[in-house]
């Protein structure tokens, strides 16, 4: 499972991304929300561009442009989750959205009926779920999550699901068997002056858990 860190949980987040570079975490989770019509905050964004480690982007928006798209593509954005429940023409979305690069998803809240998600199967590679209030730090996990991502694994197969919200180190075991990314927000910061040591306990927990699971 992969282990992304979302660098806004920190009130310093440039500080906090140094501190994470030399860490085995595997990319960077940024969230924006929709600011005077922009889905993105270029100003913030640039400030990671040339990062050393994959970004994962989540977009809460009701649209995006090309030159979001383009400003995507030109750095080292791997991930891309729109948020479904915000856009106001999901379809003139995909039309722009087909000009990523990299992997692309729709991120929806366990409240929100998955059947919305079954007419773009075809162009998702991964459906974020959001266990707890989208953007919101801290919030706390919706237990619901659990059944929910189950019944889209079953739903979607061969779609990866990646998950955020209010994971900590027990959730990460019980989610392990049908999540491929987990993205870590306030848990992670919150054990910062140990951070290598949380992060690599993580792996390494999830290297046994997987083993395991192949004996099974």
């Amino acid at each position: 499972m992969k282990i992304s860190a979302s660098i806004f949980s920190s009130k310093n987040p440039i500080e906090y991304a140094e501190n994470l570079k030399n860490t085995d975490i595997d990319c960077f989770h940024l969230d924006f929300f929709e600011k005077d019509g922009k889905a993105i905050e270029e100003d913030e964004f640039n400030r990671y561009i040339n990062c050393q480690k994959p970004l994962d982007v989540h977009l809460i928006c009701s649209d995006i442009d090309e030159k979001t798209i383009e400003m995507l593509n030109s750095s080292s954005t791997n991930i891309l989750s729109i948020q479904i429940e915000n856009l106001t023409n999901i379809q003139n979305t995909i039309e722009k959205i087909k000009k990523f690069n990299g992997d692309f998803g729709f991120a929806i809240s366990p409240n929100t009926d998955w059947n919305l998600l079954l007419p773009y199967k075809n162009i998702m590679k991964h459906i974020l779920v959001m266990c707890s209030i989208p953007g919101i730090s801290g919030a706390k996990f919706i237990d619901a999550s659990y059944q929910y991502i189950e019944a889209v694994k079953k739903e979607f197969d061969g779609i990866e699901i990646y998950v955020d919200g209010g994971i900590n180190h027990d959730i990460y075991r019980k989610l392990f068997s049908n999540v491929s990314l987990i993205v870590l927000g306030s848990y992670l910061y919150n054990n910062r002056q140990n951070i290598e040591h949380t992060i690599n306990n993580l792996k390494m927990e999830g290297e046994k858990l997987y083993d395991i699971r192949q004996t099974i």
